[in-house]
């Protein structure tokens, strides 16, 4: 037994010796606590779990859940073209793009009925609040109300594009940057083909050219002889270096 007044590192642990056998050795009766090695320390290989079969991915999300367009159609922003594009990607990803066409099936059953709910709730969910009180009805298909999308905004046409093709000839830079300049000439450029009246890329080019700010009139001067004509894209770029 220690003696109470001898500190614990003055201590020489006791043997306890087994005489049976050669094999056995002297066992501490007070052993340390077993220490920690590098080896148990490091974390385990990753060789090993590479034979492990690597888990399913996860299943793809259910149309209803979906966010169908980033852009919501709107009067104002004269945005069909974009819209629509993103609502074809979205109704052919899911293999419904015949809940599009103008006249449903002969045979629409209960299922039908339920995958063009689907794609009528898209629709509904992408138009801004004044579109959805004119084309909305009690009961309906989504080929209708797409009917109804697209006649609102391509009625009128002629009207629309002489007030659009007038708006477009008058841009001017003035004092916005080359980033916001190029993108009104764009979009007024997008909302003219909305109505049948597609502007070409070089005519857009020509277009921001005309009305480019005086500092960068030796840019505008060059481009013409440049051969091949460069893309708004392209010219956009030239305008930002």
């Amino acid at each position: 037994m220690a003696h109470p007044l001898v500190p614990s590192y003055y201590r020489i642990p006791l043997f306890r010796c087994n005489l049976a056998g050669p094999e056995d050795q002297p066992r501490l009766l007070n052993p340390p606590p077993p220490s920690t090695s590098q080896d148990q320390l490091r974390p385990p290989c990753p060789a090993a779990s590479l034979s492990r079969p690597r888990p399913p991915y996860p299943p793809p999300p259910h149309p209803q859940h979906q966010v169908l367009d980033p852009v919501t159609l709107d009067l104002k922003a004269s945005n069909y073209s974009k819209w629509h594009n993103f609502l074809l990607i979205t109704v052919t990803q899911y293999g419904l793009a015949d809940h599009l066409d103008a006249v449903p099936p002969p045979a629409a059953d209960d299922e039908w009925q339920r995958m063009d709910s689907i794609v009528l709730r898209w629709l509904y969910g992408s138009i801004s609040p004044e579109i959805t009180d004119m084309v909305m009805a009690a009961t309906t298909a989504a080929a209708d109300v797409l009917t109804r999308i697209t006649a609102l905004f391509r009625d009128n046409q002629q009207a629309r594009a002489g007030y659009l093709s007038q708006k477009f000839r008058n841009i001017v830079q003035g004092d916005k940057t080359i980033t916001a300049y190029c993108l009104e000439q764009k979009m007024i450029a997008d909302a003219l083909a909305d109505v049948g009246a597609s502007v070409t890329d070089d005519a857009l080019v020509g277009n921001i050219i005309k009305g480019l700010d005086e500092k960068y009139e030796d840019v505008g001067n060059l481009v013409p002889l440049l051969k091949p004509f460069p893309s708004f894209l392209e010219f956009r770029n030239m305008l930002l270096l």
